[in-house]
């Protein structure tokens, strides 16, 4: 009797750890009894918000790259006010924050502080890609929210203009992402390789790098590339290249291996410096280190 009394403690502790904040590891069942709605409530976000803006499967990539890549994808991009990371001239011309913050009051109507904007960052970003016809991708959660957002650690970790494959490869491995890595997250903007527009530019001006299916998340990048009507050096610098060029052709000629890669490669984005337990918090506001 004693022992299966201590045996159902031992079960209780265990439990309770693998669905409190200090439980370390990230799961694709993190929210599964704390928010059981959190993937559906936050589709159903992005669903809506795509409908009145086609680019928002670029603008919630490009915002997920820039967080991921600079100290861990811990939503410190998101925060406003001088100093931070999104006051960067880099980061100027990012968009998708507004989708990012109605995303989360409405989960914290149903789940007060319980899902992190990180976590909010990077289903959002998944949700709107499969939504614009890209591969669906089960992703691990259980991210924290940084504690703090500086904008001196953008430019020692964000690719600059003048960098080289190289030099690219070289910071892209210190993420722990590889060059294949590099080639399938290239065909959306969240692997921005060179800066598209300079520091002073007017963040209302965009590009477009795909004019055949804009507003598609396929593999034509790849093949316009292959027809030279790429747009970026950054693409000549991939299509110039043996050790990218072989890949692009892949992807040019077979959609389900581009998306098999790029599922692959997103999963390993969102893994890069997560913090998870008591080394960050959940904010209520995505844009405030105070909310």
């Amino acid at each position: 009797m004693h022992s299966n009394h201590t045996l159902l403690i031992s079960i209780s502790i265990l439990f309770f750890l693998s669905h409190s904040s200090f439980s370390s590891p990230l799961s694709p069942l993190f929210y599964s009894l704390s928010c059981p709605n959190t993937e559906f409530l936050v589709r159903a976000s992005i669903r809506s918000a795509a409908g009145d803006d086609p680019s928002l499967p670029g603008k919630l990539l490009r915002l997920l790259f820039h967080d991921c890549i600079v100290q861990g994808c811990d939503a410190s991009v998101l925060v406003a006010g001088n100093g931070t990371e999104r006051s960067d001239p880099a980061n100027r011309s990012l968009g998708g924050f507004e989708v990012l913050e109605s995303t989360k009051r409405l989960l914290d109507l149903f789940c007060p502080g319980v899902v992190s904007c990180a976590d909010v960052l990077v289903l959002a970003a998944r949700d709107a890609v499969a939504l614009a016809g890209g591969p669906s991708v089960e992703v691990p959660l259980g991210r924290r929210d940084s504690r703090v957002s500086l904008e001196s650690n953008v430019r020692p970790n964000m690719v600059d203009t003048s960098f080289s494959l190289d030099e690219m490869s070289k910071l892209f491995s210190s993420k722990g992402l590889t060059m294949d890595d590099l080639v399938a997250l290239s065909e959306n903007y969240a692997m921005e390789l060179i800066q598209k527009c300079p520091a002073n530019a007017n963040p209302s001006v965009t590009v477009n790098d795909d004019p055949v299916t804009p507003t598609l998340f396929d593999n034509q990048y790849y093949i316009n590339l292959l027809n030279r009507t790429g747009l970026f050096l950054s693409d000549s610098i991939l299509l110039r290249d043996p050790r990218t060029r072989e890949k692009i052709e892949s992807f040019a000629k077979n959609q389900d291996e581009f998306f098999a890669s790029w599922a692959e490669s997103f999963v390993k984005l969102t893994s890069i410096g997560v913090k998870t337990g008591g080394e960050g918090g959940i904010r209520s506001s995505c844009s405030s280190l105070n909310g």
